[in-house]
């Protein structure tokens, strides 16, 4: 009889000195796209890769450089499904949004450009807008359309 409260304090103490095992971390499967290859020296815009889907390009450009680098980017993409990137002109502005630190006008400001391609879904996208400083759009192409729809002026 005494053998049986020894054996269970012996498992109790075997129990308690093997730690558990943590969980295994919950994978999530990336939804991220390899960068988009760009050529530099065929590129309109002089452009430097802040990450994957962001390049920085020079404060002073133009709208109508900004536009044609547009036509660039869908000319680079023709290949993609998928494909995202942002223009920013200011490295600061963008990690300070991109951490969540402000989200100011000012901020903001320095997001020049954005181009969307998603041509896989129920709503195919393929579309290139400039912003001004403000937020405004000043120039916006859906490259889905051809001739140049009503967005396409100037």
């Amino acid at each position: 009889m005494a053998v049986v409260p020894l054996l269970g304090v012996a498992l109790v103490v075997a129990a308690c000195a093997t730690g558990r095992r943590p969980a295994p971390a919950p994978t999530v499967p990336k939804e991220t796209e390899e960068r988009l290859a760009l050529d530099p020296s065929l590129s309109p815009l002089a452009f430097r890769w802040l990450s994957d889907d962001t390049v920085l390009i020079a404060p002073e450009t133009g709208k109508r450089k900004l536009a044609g680098f547009g036509n660039y980017l869908e000319r680079s993409a023709k290949k993609r499904e998928r494909v995202r990137l942002a223009v920013w002109d200011d490295e600061g502005a963008w990690k300070a949004a991109r951490e969540g630190t402000t989200e100011s006008e000012e901020m903001l400001g320095h997001k020049r450009a954005l181009y969307v391609k998603n041509t896989g879904g129920p709503s195919p996208v393929d579309h290139y807008a400039t912003f001004g400083r403000s937020g405004e759009i000043l120039y916006e192409r859906d490259f889905r359309t051809y001739p140049l729809s009503e967005t396409d002026d100037e």
